[in-house]
């Protein structure tokens, strides 16, 4: 078993995958290592505080981004299902009053 903290990436290695563009496509997992190895350490250095800062919001809108178009396929899919179910709803009714009118 690995220890935890060992998965959790330093800053040196976050940066560069925000400069490369990899954080855009990793796991959920290692994102949220990612936040809690920037939440649980302590910067020194004024010229990259900020970044301490930064990282984690900038990490969460991948996330959030990645929520919102996950819900928005559901609804996608949910708005087709609503729309055959409409529609047959319709041409039963079509039907209904076809019946009735060539009943009599």
């Amino acid at each position: 078993m690995t220890d935890p903290k060992s998965e959790i990436p330093n800053y040196d290695e976050l940066k560069s995958k925000f400069c490369d563009g990899t954080i855009f496509n990793a796991p959920d997992d290692d994102l949220m290592r990612a936040i809690q190895g920037l939440s649980s350490t302590a910067e020194q250095n004024e010229d990259i505080r900020h970044h301490y800062v930064v990282m984690p919001h900038a990490i969460r809108s991948i996330q959030l981004r990645r929520l919102l178009y996950e819900l928005e396929q559901r609804n996608n899919r949910m708005q087709r299902w609503f729309m055959i179910l409409a529609f047959s709803a319709v041409a039963a009714a079509a039907v209904q009053v076809v019946v009735a009118v060539f009943a009599k």
